[in-house]
C-alpha cells in the first residue's frame, strides 16, 4: 500500500462513529475482515476528527486503542496464515509426489498394454491433478492475502509511530516539520514564517494529513 496514494477513507466524524469501529475491532472472526478494519483505521484522517470535536485528547486516545487492537489482530492472522500455508504447501508436495507416481505407473502400464491398470489409474490421475491445483489455488489466494496484512501492518506500525511521536504537535493542533522520519509520512509544515515555506508541500494521502488544520 501507498501512503502517498491510497486515498482517505472513512474519516471520524466524532467519538460516536467512533463506537462500531470498537465493537468490530473486538468481534473479528476473519482475516477478512482485519484487513477492511485496519484499512479503514490506517485510512482515517484522525486530524480531521479530532477538529470536529472538543475532546480532541478523547478522540486520539480511542482512535490509538483501535488501531493498536486492529494491529494485535493483523498480527495474530499473518501468524495463523502462516501455519496455514505452511501446511498447505506441505500437502501440494504431497499431491504432486502422487500425481508423478501415478504418471509413472500408467506409462508402464502403457508399455505392456495393460489397459486396465491405465484406465483406473488415468481416472485416480484426473482427480489427483483436480485436488492439487485446488490447493495452489488456495495457497495463491492465502500468499495474496498475507500480502496485504503485511502491507497494513507495516502501515500501522509507522502511523502509530508518526502519532505517538508528534502526540503533543496532534493535541495542539499545530503543523510539524523536520521531526527524524516525518517527512516521508506527509505531515506538513509549521504555519507561520520560515524560510523553507517556499519549498513545495505535499499535500495529503499521508499518515498525518494536517492539511486542514
Amino acid at each position: 500500500l501507498s501512503t502517498g496514494e491510497a486515498p482517505v477513507r472513512g474519516a471520524i466524524e466524532s467519538l460516536t462513529l467512533l463506537s462500531p469501529l470498537v465493537r468490530t475491532s473486538a468481534t473479528m472472526e476473519t482475516p477478512f475482515m482485519t484487513i477492511q478494519t485496519l484499512g479503514n483505521l490506517v485510512q482515517t484522517n484522525i486530524v480531521e476528527a479530532m477538529n470536529k470535536n472538543p475532546e480532541r485528547g478523547d478522540v486520539l486516545n480511542r482512535y490509538l486503542t483501535l488501531l493498536r487492537s486492529a494491529l494485535l489482530n493483523a498480527q495474530k492472522d499473518k501468524r495463523n496464515l502462516e501455519d496455514s500455508r505452511r501446511q498447505l504447501v506441505e500437502k501440494e508436495q504431497e499431491q504432486r509426489s502422487t500425481v508423478r507416481a501415478l504418471q509413472k505407473e500408467i506409462d508402464a502400464a502403457e508399455k505392456v498394454s495393460d489397459f486396465h491398470t491405465v484406465g483406473f489409474r488415468q481416472r485416480t490421475l484426473s482427480e489427483t491433478k483436480g485436488e492439487h491445483g485446488k490447493t495452489e489455488a488456495s495457497i495463491d489466494e492465502l500468499e495474496n492475502t498475507l500480502e496485504i496484512l503485511d502491507d497494513l501492518i507495516q502501515l500501522a506500525e509507522e502511523r502509530l509511530n508518526a502519532i505517538e511521536e508528534n502526540r503533543e504537535a496532534l493535541m495542539a493542533g499545530i503543523r510539524v516539520v523536520e521531526i527524524p522520519g516525518i517527512e516521508k509520512l506527509g505531515i506538513l509544515e509549521r504555519v507561520g514564517k520560515s524560510p523553507r515555506r517556499s519549498q513545495k508541500r505535499e499535500r495529503g494521502g499521508g499518515l498525518l494529513d494536517f492539511s486542514d488544520i
